[in-house]
């Protein structure tokens, strides 16, 4: 949330992943979180929070309600992307 809910080497890391593995990133545009990022975001305690919207068109199918073949894409790549932080950000 503008900087006040993470710190920026965690956003960056994030970053850096999802671009990676192909994702567009943007930051605090159209959403900057809200009430949750705000509440429990407290980066100078080590407490972090960080949001991040996700495209519906890259898992599900928008019209029927459904999930496609991109759901089991998109939840290989977060569970990548939450090792991978976990591994750089672990003391």
């Amino acid at each position: 949330r503008y900087g006040t809910s993470c710190s920026g080497e965690i956003t960056a890391i994030i970053s850096e992943i999802l671009t990676g593995l192909g994702y567009v990133v943007v930051h605090n545009n159209p959403y900057a979180g809200g009430f949750i990022t705000d509440h429990y975001g407290r980066p100078q305690l080590k407490q972090h929070a960080v949001q991040i919207e996700i495209n519906r068109a890259l898992y599900m199918d928008e019209d029927r309600i459904l999930k496609h073949r991109g759901f089991a894409r998109l939840q290989r790549h977060l569970s990548q992307m939450i090792g991978e932080l976990s591994h750089k950000i672990a003391p």
